[in-house]
């Protein structure tokens, strides 16, 4: 909210990038990077002006989304990310890949970052935790001391309302923005942000499940973490039933997945294991993870849907040269128990993973083709404490490395 106003709103003027708060445009050590809307930081960085920018609208946060996207592809030269979104951030996630993408192989979002594909979106995987997908309307004291000081007319408290009596929820489900009445009024009713409060919203949601004519890609594997605190079917702050998309008992889309905690909201977050077994690499080969020549890599064997103990981590690595494939596999504790290597449909090697390091070479690699390595393993309790790591290469003959 860069112009400090709350009664109007504008993508233009409300949206500055500050850029990395520590000024620093290297590497994160783990790979770890976090989008801040917090007030007191923007101070501290010299902006003293940002009046409810942790309280933003939704479509404001989508487009900061692709700001930080771009940042983060370019400081480590990546493909894809992996995006992790606490309540309101599942909703700025999925602000992001929705908003103007109408499920076709020629569709776009409007905030991709590359727009020349179907993948332009450049996620791997989405993960969300207490996420109100298909809206909260907690009000009053528990909403401001869950959320450290929430404003209820706030843009994003405004978004977060689900449907009631003579009112229309235009962000969640859609409607025009001037039908929208809550008791007390927001600061203002342009959800767009284009400067009038008087359009035709198109909504992220449509009953249980994301809006079919602006959904969610399916080339992304999806992961809701949910939680029913003491038994009250709901964390404190969202209904169960509105932490996760679903169509009857079918989690949507197809390809998501969900973890159930007993915890209240605002420690949804520091659930390190559940975030670790929501960001799990895929089993299927479809979304496999790719793997960069001599790059280290670490992947954890954990507990999937329904305390499930087998897990497969799919990768892609493709070739830059022909040559041997040199597989170095760490397993400490990790859980690991083999490694296959295939080439399309064909197995080309199996091998059990020791304790300690492996080295696997597989003959006959061709430059240009894509393989694909899957590590299976056993979870136990302690697994996702203990990553196993994989460095793959391919060495020519006479010794150099690709």
């Amino acid at each position: 909210n860069h112009d400090g106003s709350n009664t109007t709103a504008s993508l233009t003027n409300d949206i500055s990038v500050i850029g990395w708060r520590d000024g620093n445009s290297t590497p994160s050590p783990n790979r770890l990077y976090v989008i801040n809307f917090d007030n007191s930081k923007f101070i501290e960085a010299g902006h003293t002006t940002h009046s409810l920018s942790n309280q933003a609208a939704i479509y404001k946060q989508g487009v900061a989304l692709k700001a930080m996207i771009e940042a983060v592809l370019t400081i480590e030269n990546a493909d894809k990310v992996i995006l992790v979104g606490h309540s309101m951030g599942g909703l700025e996630t999925r602000e992001y890949l929705q908003r103007g993408y109408n499920g076709t192989a020629n569709g776009r979002g409007t905030n991709w970052v590359d727009q020349t594909s179907e993948f332009g979106h450049r996620v791997a995987r989405v993960v969300s935790l207490g996420t109100p997908h298909l809206g909260s309307n907690h009000s009053g004291g528990i909403l401001t001391a869950i959320l450290n000081g929430a404003d209820e007319k706030s843009e994003a408290i405004r978004d977060l309302r689900y449907t009631q009596s003579g009112s229309v929820t235009p962000y969640l489900f859609g409607g025009n923005e001037a039908s929208f009445f809550w008791n007390p009024a927001p600061y203002n009713k342009d959800v767009n942000c284009n400067g009038s409060a008087l359009d035709n919203i198109t909504s992220l949601s449509s009953g249980t499940t994301y809006n079919a004519s602006m959904p969610l890609p399916l080339n992304i594997r999806y992961t809701w973490i949910t939680s029913n605190f003491i038994g009250l079917n709901q964390d404190g702050l969202v209904e169960l039933s509105r932490q996760s998309l679903h169509s009857g008992v079918s989690i949507t889309p197809q390809s998501a997945d969900t973890l159930l905690l007993r915890i209240n909201h605002i420690d949804e977050p520091n659930n390190i294991q559940a975030i670790i077994r929501g960001i799990d690499e895929p089993a299927d080969t479809n979304y496999a993870y790719k793997l960069r020549a001599e790059q280290l890599t670490k992947g954890y064997i954990t507990y999937g849907m329904n305390l499930n103990k087998n897990d497969a981590d799919a990768f892609l690595f493709k070739a830059l040269s022909s040559g041997i494939m040199v597989l170095t596999i760490t397993d400490s504790n990790s859980g690991t128990d083999s490694v296959l290597v295939y080439n399309g449909e064909s197995l080309l090697s199996q091998n059990v993973i020791q304790s300690g390091t492996n080295t696997i070479n597989i003959n006959d690699i061709v430059e240009g083709k894509t393989y694909y390595i899957v590590i299976t393993g056993t979870a136990t309790n302690s697994s996702w404490e203990n990553p196993y790591s994989l460095i793959c290469k391919v060495e020519n003959p006479d010794g150099v490395v690709d």
